[in-house]
């Protein structure tokens, strides 16, 4: 119910239902080292943070890695990348474009390690990485990431995807910075 909510944008009833299933599973003596938690820490810590509430965001973030760094299987690496990218996201916020780097390096390192090398989320990574390069004004490292970013694009969407649309403004907007 909370995913469908989100997806209404009634926020507030999502977070009550992420939560109420939070309390649920809890009862219910599921570990604390279940995926489903972590995946209701996770959508609580996105919530919260596209609500600008990137402290509380990040607690939630901190508890959904928590259960993913006592987990192995490729459902939990792919949500530790997602987390990592998020976490970039809030240190990106708050211009702190070092720690948003990092954090993008370890989404970029589970990557590389369980998809295929032209696969969508990995062009996702390098346009998040050509992003902070352009809010840090290093518009040719930006330029750099959103060319790689819309090649692999290319290779693994279909021309009309709205994420190659991104990349195209993206690339443009990083040339003009440059000029």
């Amino acid at each position: 119910m909370g995913v469908l909510y989100n997806d209404m944008g009634n926020d507030k009833k999502a977070l009550e239902y992420y939560k109420k299933s939070c309390e649920s599973y809890k009862m219910q003596n599921v570990s604390e080292n279940d995926l489903l938690l972590a995946n209701l820490y996770h959508n609580m810590g996105s919530l919260y943070y596209e609500n600008e509430y990137n402290k509380t965001a990040l607690k939630y973030f901190r508890k959904a890695f928590k259960i993913c760094n006592n987990n192995s299987t490729l459902p939990s690496l792919l949500l530790s990348a997602t987390l990592y990218t998020d976490v970039s996201g809030i240190y990106q916020d708050n211009e702190d474009f070092v720690n948003a780097l990092a954090q993008l390096q370890h989404t970029f390192d589970i990557q590389k390690r369980i998809l295929p090398s032209n696969h969508f989320r990995i062009a996702a990574t390098y346009n998040n990485i050509g992003s902070v390069y352009l809010c840090k004004g290093d518009y040719k490292k930006a330029l750099e990431n959103f060319e790689i970013a819309l090649d692999i694009g290319l290779k693994s969407l279909p021309d009309d995807h709205e994420h190659i649309q991104t990349y195209c403004e993206n690339i443009k907007l990083a040339k003009e910075k440059i000029e």
